[in-house]
């Protein structure tokens, strides 16, 4: 369960580490790689990408969460750099090699099962994540496609900034994070 994981986020830090370095080929054949996702998927270079979004915009630039403020109009004004560099943020950083991720969770794909919880702190239930909204504590173990995962998050207030943990699987992706946001329900 526990190395499984360290694995699958062990190969993730690889691709995104790739990813960083590829990124400007990358970003060069971004409308082939829309327009032909199996033959980059063939060559590797889909799974560097972010395509989950409905349209091309929000897959490279992640204007609906890195900059809800810019509207496509606003895209339209940026220059090259601009955009390159925003792209570089989202796709490189913010979302490090996104399809690797999912093609790496597909093998945790399906339904949760046998749910343990051993603790649990705060007003949700032991399999809810703690997050940017939600405070407290959680950890669980549970199956999914028959094998044994796990989960456990925590957001608590350390001195003036609020702190938020999670590891583990959810269904389709292996999760890990540590952020650091000054008031609950935002970043920053």
């Amino acid at each position: 369960m526990i190395l499984r994981f360290v694995l699958a986020k062990l190969l993730e830090g690889i691709g995104a580490i790739v990813g960083i370095i590829l990124f400007p080929i990358v970003y060069l054949l971004r409308f082939k790689i829309d327009n032909n996702p199996t033959l980059f998927k063939y060559l590797g270079l889909w799974y560097l990408t972010n395509q989950d979004e409905p349209n091309h915009i929000e897959n490279w630039y992640g204007f609906y969460e890195m900059a809800p403020e810019l509207s496509a109009d606003k895209y339209l004004e940026m220059n090259w750099l601009e955009r390159f560099l925003m792209s570089y943020k989202w796709v490189a950083f913010r979302n490090p090699t996104w399809q690797l991720k999912l093609a790496i969770g597909s093998t945790i794909g399906g339904e949760i099962y046998g749910i343990e919880i051993h603790s649990v702190t705060g007003k949700e239930d032991g399999m809810v994540w703690r997050n940017k909204w939600i405070t407290g504590s959680q950890y669980a173990t549970f199956y999914i496609n028959s094998k044994k995962c796990f989960r456990y998050s925590f957001t608590k207030q350390i001195g003036n900034k609020w702190v938020n943990v999670m590891l583990g699987a959810k269904e389709g992706r292996y999760v890990s994070k540590f952020r650091i946001f000054s008031e609950l329900g935002r970043w920053g």
